[in-house]
Order: structure tokens, then C-alpha cells, then sequence
């Protein structure tokens, strides 16, 4: 605030001068009350919008975080379900962390055998030219006895119960499980998956259900999943993809 006399500055609300001692109007504190007041106006505007733009950053954080974390993993979980309930074995290894055909050929290198040595070696055993196809005879024979089983109309469902963090030494220890198990095999385990970018686990339990005209059955399961760079693949000992397989065919 300034004189209109001399030009001098002057605290707000003074009512006199101190260079000339010239009267300070009601009106002009008036004035400077409104300035004043403005100034605080804008200057809390601003802080709004500052609030608004962190809280928005905040709710895009969270909505990625469930998107490359829980939302993934369950769609992983429900895709995987979806695929062993048709009993498609070599469409549900798509979602496993490890690739079927790179643990068959790692252990058929382990025990000194080629490829072209175990399909013939499949063939003459089961009539199906190679893994791929002996999982698709697998499904139909497991299809055509949960039909005699469960009779007409087959209704596969399921239900995610609750899901559950693993500890980081609780994930330390499910991944040194599978990685001395498949050394017992002449496996190198990092030569199959990135070892360096797993990060956290996540066990989900699932009800599921099998039902047609003759009856129904309920089961619950636990799965495992583990986030491997950003996305998400099930969790378990890769030989077990190969349970079905005559056992002398992989050693």
C-alpha cells in the first residue's frame, strides 16, 4: 500500500502516513482488503488444482498397479481353469511359466536323446506323432470318460475363493523347490526361465465344479502364480506337464 500523497509505502491498515501524515480513506483499505483477498483466492485455486493432479496421479497408480498385479493374475487363473477343465493340457501349458517344449527338449538333451528319437519313440507307444498331439488324444479320452462319469450336458465351472501373497522367503523357497527338483533331472533351471526378472507370488484358491445329467462334483484347488517381468504364468514343477507321458520315453 502506498500514500496518494507522497508516493511512500505504507503498512496495510495504517491510517496515516509517516513521511507526510496524510489521512488513509476507508475506501482505500477497502481496496486493498479486496486485493488482499484475491491474491488468497487464487493463490488457494492453485493449490486445489495441485491437490486434484496428485490425487489423480495417485488413482492412475493404483489402477495400474491392479492392472499389472491382481487383475492379471486372475485373468491368468481363470484362463488356466477354463483350459484344464476341457482337459486342453497343451493350451493350459501356455499360461505356465515354463515352456512345455523347451523342458522336453532340455531333457531329452539331459539324457542324451533327440527329438526326432522321442516322437518315434511316441508313435510306436501311443499313435500320436508328437507332444502336441498326444496331449489333444489325452483330452479326448479324459472328455470321453468324464462323459460316461457325469452323462449328457457337461458344465465345467469355477469360482476364486480368496487369494494370498506369498512372503518374499516363501517365494525364495517355491522357487529353489522347483529349481533342486529339476536339477535331480540334469535341468538347469535358468536356461529355461528368466530367473532375474521373477517377482512376487500369489496363491489363489478355486472352487471347482464338474456337473451334467448324472450328477456333480465340486473340488478345491490352490494355484500358484508368479509375475515374471510384467506378467503373470502359474507356477508348478514343469515335469509335471509331462505326468501322462509313458515314463521311459523322456529317459
Amino acid at each position: 500500500m502506498f500514500c496518494k500523497q507522497c508516493g511512500s509505502k505504507m503498512e496495510v491498515e495504517t491510517k496515516f502516513c509517516g513521511n507526510c501524515g496524510t489521512v488513509v480513506e476507508d475506501t482505500e483499505l477497502q481496496q486493498d482488503d479486496v486485493a488482499v483477498s484475491s491474491k488468497k483466492k487464487i493463490s488457494n485455486t492453485h493449490i486445489g488444482m495441485a491437490v486434484c493432479g496428485a490425487v489423480a496421479v495417485i488413482v492412475l497408480i493404483i489402477i495400474l498397479a491392479v492392472t499389472l498385479s491382481g487383475g492379471g493374475a486372475e485373468r491368468t487363473v481363470r484362463n488356466y481353469v477354463d483350459a484344464m477343465g476341457t482337459f486342453n493340457l497343451y493350451r493350459a501349458q501356455r499360461y505356465n511359466a515354463f515352456d512345455a517344449n523347451a523342458v522336453l527338449t532340455q531333457t531329452l538333451e539331459a539324457n542324451d536323446r533327440s527329438l526326432s528319437e522321442f516322437n518315434a519313440d511316441l508313435y510306436d507307444t501311443t499313435g500320436a506323432r508328437d507332444i502336441r498331439g498326444f496331449f489333444n488324444d489325452l483330452a479326448d479320452e479324459l472328455n470321453a470318460e468324464v462323459s460316461e462319469m457325469f452323462g449328457r450336458n457337461i458344465r465345467f465351472s469355477h469360482e476364486i475363493i480368496s487369494y494370498r501373497q506369498l512372503t518374499p522367503q516363501q517365494r525364495l523357497d517355491e522357487i529353489n523347490n522347483v529349481r533342486n527338483s529339476l536339477s535331480m533331472f540334469g535341468i538347469d533351471m535358468d536356461e529355461l526361465i528368466r530367473t532375474d526378472q521373477m517377482h512376487e507370488m500369489i496363491t489363489y484358491t478355486v472352487d471347482i465344479t464338474l456337473s451334467g445329467s448324472l450328477g456333480e462334483e465340486s473340488e478345491r484347488e490352490t494355484i500358484l502364480l508368479i509375475r515374471i517381468g510384467r506378467n503373470w504364468y502359474v507356477w508348478e514343477n514343469p515335469m509335471e506337464i509331462f505326468w501322462a507321458l509313458p515314463w521311459g520315453l523322456l529317459f
